[in-house]
């Protein structure tokens, strides 16, 4: 479930857009989505199919300005929630290892879109378009423990030196569908991606580490969540399990997450629209 925090966001990213559409040109429009989100990392099932199992709420708002008749520059603002479980995957050995996080993510994107059916297609209500571009968001991952919520990043479970980072950037990649209601609004679905350099999306990339070692240069907790394989086989809290150095993920893959989005595309000023030509489901435009 989102924290009062991912509400709170997601409130004051609705109310920023409202107050751009204000002072918006022309050949301009917002959206408002709702959807989900799918993460793929090292806490990932086997089959991807398991892993929509584990999707997430995800919510956008975003700003279109048409530059051409196919072409939109947009600015989105996306708050969602990933999470990934060892214990409801079909695989033994991640059910062993047994960790868990989820992770409210929150990103700032610029993309630009193409749309297609514009010069290919023509004269329907239905168009298509691809989209790519940059974005900067926040990776905070959590994890309960005896009826606790810990944040993991601090925690340095695999005892690293220092805390990874707490923005990424990322190249979004993606496409989607525009059914084309009247000139002043479109339903849009679209399915995004993201590419990043980021290997703590979970809390999970390298080695187990020592337990005494992280316990003396991280503290207990960060010595407990480090390695729950003892929860499992049903020991005693911080017992020693051998596997020092072994893979507890695989730092030569990347994390990554992917959202599907169904939105509500409001045109600022419907009768500057440069696309008018298409035919419309409600309401067609007199022209």
């Amino acid at each position: 479930m989102f924290s009062k925090t991912i509400w709170y966001q997601y409130i004051l990213l609705t109310l920023t857009f409202t107050c751009i559409t204000t002072v918006s040109s022309t050949q301009s429009s917002v959206g408002v989505g709702f959807g989900y989100s799918v993460y793929r990392g090292d806490l990932s099932h086997p089959s991807i199919f398991s892993d929509l199992q584990q999707a997430g709420m995800a919510f956008n708002v975003y700003y279109k300005l048409q530059l051409q008749k196919s072409l939109r520059a947009r600015l989105g603002l996306y708050v969602g929630q990933v999470s990934g479980n060892d214990g409801t995957s079909d695989s033994a050995t991640q059910q062993r290892r047994n960790l868990r996080f989820d992770n409210n993510l929150a990103e700032l994107s610029l993309a630009g879109e193409y749309n297609f059916s514009n010069d290919y297609i023509g004269g329907s209500p239905l168009s298509f378009y691809v989209l790519g571009g940059l974005s900067v968001y926040r990776s905070q991952p959590t994890t309960d423990y005896n009826g606790v919520t810990y944040a993991l990043r601090e925690l340095n479970t695999e005892n690293q030196s220092k805390s990874y980072a707490l923005y990424y950037p990322s190249l979004i990649l993606g496409g989607g569908a525009e059914l084309e209601l009247n000139d002043a609004i479109s339903v849009t679905f679209e399915v995004i991606g993201r590419i990043t350099n980021n290997d703590y999306l979970d809390d999970v990339s390298g080695n187990y580490p020592d337990y005494n070692q992280i316990l003396q240069d991280q503290g207990s907790i960060s010595a407990f969540l480090s390695d729950r394989r003892d929860e499992f086989l049903g020991l005693s809290e911080g017992s020693e399990l051998p596997g020092v150095g072994n893979r507890r993920g695989n730092p030569s893959s990347k994390d990554f997450f992917i959202t599907a989005m169904v939105n509500l595309l409001i045109r600022i000023n419907p009768n500057d629209y440069v696309g008018k030509n298409r035919k419309r489901i409600l309401c067609p435009s007199a022209n």
